[in-house]
């Protein structure tokens, strides 16, 4: 078995939907991320999905990146 055969096992084809009246789409996955998101509930129940690096506590220093943009 070449290398490319092996690569070839581990192809995935999804269908993809991209809104209500869409039709479906045909696609092959060329890779993935894995993030981690927080949803945020809010006073008037808004919500709101970040990823835990755009989110801090208030008893948190804020990183260097953030405090050179204030």
């Amino acid at each position: 078995m070449t290398a490319q055969r092996a690569i070839l096992l581990w192809e995935v084809f999804v269908d993809v939907k991209w809104g209500e009246d869409e039709g479906l789409f045909k696609a092959r996955v060329t890779g993935r991320r894995i993030i981690v998101t927080y949803e945020i509930e809010f006073e008037d129940e808004s919500w709101l999905s970040v990823r835990r690096e755009d989110v801090y506590k208030a008893s948190e220093e804020l990183p260097l990146k953030i405090k050179q943009r204030l």
